[in-house]
């Protein structure tokens, strides 16, 4: 059996690339910039946009763990 992608299979999945750039933009710009706003001030250079998804994502593993435990 083979998979055809057709005009409306391509045009969906370009619609989903389109709001997942949106979405990652929107979610990670507000955090790259205030970076870069502030931690100049402190001697720390400026980042990138994809270093700031990276930092986002370290930083929310470190210190948003989740509870596995059941306290009741």
């Amino acid at each position: 059996m083979e998979y055809k992608i057709d005009d409306y299979n391509k045009g969906y999945l370009i619609g989903i690339i389109i709001v997942a750039f949106i979405g990652v933009a929107l979610f990670f710009i507000p955090f790259w910039a205030l970076w870069n706003w502030l931690m100049p001030l402190f001697g720390v250079p400026k980042i990138t946009l994809l270093q700031s998804v990276g930092l986002y994502l370290l930083l929310r593993i470190i210190f948003f763990q989740t509870n596995y435990t059941n306290k009741q």
